[in-house]
């Protein structure tokens, strides 16, 4: 198929959608179990140049909520900015584990409308997260998660020597108008 594309540059406002990870508390030692646990099925070779878990996460309930949750934050901030209600699901939801010389090289993660992580264990020096399209670094904070537009290229800085950095990412698809 032959076709053409056009480069345009645009510059309009994004949101980052940020809000607590439900059950926090709760799961927190769970999700670092089961991260831990995981065979990494992909060996480094994704963007992830790191401990990756697979892509269906989705199956344990402590990685379900954040998926769930990610979903209705979705669709609240579709129905809030745009007028119309429309319903989500998880592309995709998985869990990795970050030592200091480990990181994520820049990538996006279209076609997925939404996309992204929950800061399960991020102590102090752990990686940003860094959206350079924008000039925008995201500070891990222990019990947050994030969403942005899936299209954002990013990348993970590499953390501090001896710190180990825990996330659970997800991609949001989706499914129906409501």
């Amino acid at each position: 198929m032959k076709f053409d594309t056009v480069d345009i540059t645009t510059e309009h406002k994004l949101d980052v959608i940020v809000s607590d990870i439900p059950h926090y508390k709760l799961n927190k030692s769970k999700i670092i179990e089961l991260i831990d646990n995981e065979v990494d099925p992909h060996n480094k070779k994704t963007n992830l140049k790191c401990h990756m878990t697979k892509w269906d996460m989705g199956l344990h309930t402590s990685f379900s909520m954040i998926g769930d949750k990610a979903c209705e934050l979705a669709t609240s901030y579709t129905l809030l900015k745009k007028d119309h209600k429309r319903a989500f699901s998880i592309g995709a939801l998985w869990g990795a584990r970050y030592t200091d010389d480990e990181y994520a090289k820049e990538h996006d993660h279209y076609p997925a409308l939404w996309s992204g992580v929950a800061f399960i264990d991020c102590p102090e020096g752990s990686g940003a997260l860094v959206f350079p399209t924008c000039d925008y670094k995201h500070k891990p904070k222990n019990g947050q998660m994030i969403l942005v537009p899936s299209y954002l290229r990013h990348y993970v800085e590499p953390s501090a020597l001896g710190v180990r950095r825990y996330i659970v990412a997800y991609n949001i698809v989706p499914t129906k108008y409501a």
